[in-house]
């Protein structure tokens, strides 16, 4: 594993977590909570043989770089956590910035499995219209899917500790609440040679390739997004540990007595200064002589109303 400096309280651990391609057609909110449930026990599990509670941060992505669905969890962990001694919490920090990567993917592969296998079980009980997932009622089929994908090299990627604070809350906020793909993204929409109807043609990028410019009808961009959105009232965001919600309170103030760190609230930014700091440019001087404008009026499209409705700037 790598470092980026010298061992401290805050340094976090980022792994993604991610199934093969055969179990991605699995959409039912009870699956989609099965990666939760592994990827938070394959951490606390560890943790707890090793006596410490870290705190947890677990974000959802159901895509891909290309649109593709490929659900995956970004996991953030503390290196260490409180002490536990007959699995009950001690005012004590323990510090442990090692993780056998090698036992805890197989761990995690396991855990997914089954999890995936109860959840899916659940459904058929509950539920007498299944859909595709009704193949999986026949004794016998969802072992003969799940188990020879134990034998399968899965992908979980271990990145470097984290020890900056500013960067950290900028990856939390970039990856927990970040959409499917970016406007910068969308290269051209309209009609391309020798095709009828309206195309649209969109960048992006895989790990350690080169950018990739893909053309597809827009109603097959629309499908791409539209798959992506999620349940109603479904958490994307979950935290377990230290920070979940049924100790998160009795817990809070020891866990911040002991990085010595006081509660603070960050200033609110203008509408100007987040689109510097987002854009990285300013958006009230003119392209063209530089000097600076003057924001008179916001107009956004309403669609019930089929019109613009303007607004006066704060």
């Amino acid at each position: 594993m790598k470092r980026i400096s010298p061992s401290h309280l805050s340094i976090i651990y980022v792994l993604l977590y991610q199934i093969p391609y055969g179990c991605f057609w699995i959409k039912t909110d009870s699956c989609s909570t099965a990666f939760f449930v592994a990827a938070s026990k394959t951490i606390l599990s560890y943790s707890k043989e090793r006596h410490f509670l870290p705190a947890i941060i677990c974000a959802l992505h159901t895509f891909g770089r290309n649109l593709k669905s490929n659900p995956h969890i970004h996991l953030l962990s503390t290196t260490g956590g409180l002490c536990l001694k007959n699995n009950q919490v001690r005012k004590k920090w323990k510090h442990s910035p090692y993780l056998p990567f090698v036992m805890l993917r197989k761990r995690w592969q396991y855990l997914l499995i089954d999890e995936l296998k109860k959840s899916i079980r659940n459904y058929l009980k509950k539920n007498l219209n299944c859909g595709e997932l009704s193949v999986f009622s026949h004794p016998g089929v969802l072992d003969s899917f799940f188990n020879p994908l134990l034998e399968m090299e899965w992908y979980v990627h271990d990145s470097e500790e984290l020890d900056y604070e500013n960067f950290i809350v900028s990856y939390i906020g970039r990856y927990t609440k970040r959409p499917p793909l970016g406007e910068s993204r969308i290269l051209h929409i309209g009609k391309i040679v020798q095709a009828e109807g309206i195309w649209v043609t969109f960048s992006y990028q895989e790990r350690n390739q080169h950018p990739v410019r893909l053309s597809v009808p827009v109603e097959i961009f629309i499908e791409l997004l539209i798959q992506h959105i999620l349940p109603d009232n479904f958490r994307q965001i979950r935290y377990y540990g230290i920070l979940a919600n049924r100790v998160k309170t009795s817990l809070k103030k020891i866990f911040l007595k002991l990085l010595k760190r006081k509660r603070y609230f960050l200033e609110v930014l203008s509408w100007r200064e987040r689109q510097k700091l987002y854009r990285g440019s300013d958006p009230l001087l003119c392209p063209k002589c530089g000097k600076q404008m003057k924001l008179v009026e916001i107009a956004t499209f309403s669609q019930k109303a089929k019109s613009l409705t303007y607004f006066q700037p704060p």
